[in-house]
């Protein structure tokens, strides 16, 4: 559906830099808008968008309007740094934010990360599992 047009992806993480990953394949243009300054992905996804010609970063950004009637036909976005405002033409739009971990529940069983995820500790096993802690 998207192949050959422009699209923005909105989101700085793992869901957004997938995204990206899965349209820049398809995709003339893949802008990425992610409203701080570096990406929150984990870096093995962030190495696989890195240079790739099709793909357009935009820290430091936000979309201030989604264009359009019947289909999308644009983005505005707006720096955070100099509060310039920009009109991209797009075809596509795909929202990528937003996403909170649902750890509320173990708050008081286990330890998490500033982001309330929790934390693991991973083990290779070398042998059969069942009796590994």
């Amino acid at each position: 559906m998207f192949a050959g047009k422009d699209v923005v992806v909105v989101g700085g993480g793992n869901s957004a830099i997938t995204a990206a990953i899965d349209l820049m394949g398809l995709a003339n243009a893949v802008s990425v808008v992610n409203i701080v300054d570096k990406w929150q992905a984990d870096p093995v996804l962030i190495k696989k968008i890195e240079g790739v010609g099709n793909i357009i970063p935009l820290l430091l950004h936000k979309v201030t309007e989604i264009k359009g009637q019947n289909a999308v036909s644009g983005v505005t976005i707006e720096s955070l740094e100099s509060n310039e405002r920009k009109d991209i033409p797009v075809q596509g739009v795909f929202i990528e934010i937003g996403l909170l971990p649902n750890s509320e529940f173990a708050k008081d069983l286990v330890m998490f990360n500033r982001t309330g995820e929790i934390i693991v500790a991973r083990y290779i096993c070398r042998r059969r599992c069942d009796n590994s802690p």
